[in-house]
């Protein structure tokens, strides 16, 4: 949506809850906070090619999911 997001997590183990966007945005740490190292001003990311991929990967489960054969590469 292109909104800048800085997400911190409550410690490292808790990381892996975001594993999904982990190569997308960086992940903090209360640590990073209390030793500031956090960019509060990160840019917005241009996401769109990445939205499309998931909103085509939704249609083709929706589509297997109701029976029709697709291809799945």
């Amino acid at each position: 949506m292109g909104i800048p997001v800085v997400l911190i997590a409550k410690n490292q183990e808790n990381i892996n809850r975001f594993s999904a966007i982990k190569g997308i945005i960086p992940i903090y740490t209360y640590d990073d906070l209390k030793n500031n190292r956090i960019n509060f001003n990160p840019k917005s990311l241009n996401i769109e090619d990445l939205k499309q991929y998931m909103l085509q990967n939704l249609k083709l489960s929706i589509l297997k999911k109701m029976g029709e054969k697709i291809d799945e590469n």
